[in-house]
């Protein structure tokens, strides 16, 4: 059984959700350094829009 291709809409969908989780553990795998660290999510919330 073949899976059907993604659509666009569903393989932005997919790696958007991918580059969030991917931001955020790197986000939370470092220590808090003010501001700087608050820019970084900005790529990924920019592509959930």
């Amino acid at each position: 059984m073949k899976t059907p291709p993604l659509s666009p809409h569903t393989w932005r969908l997919k790696l958007s959700f991918h580059l969030f989780l991917q931001t955020s553990l790197h986000l939370s795998s470092i220590p808090f350094k003010g501001t700087m660290d608050l820019s970084a999510p900005a790529p990924v919330l920019t592509l959930l829009h």
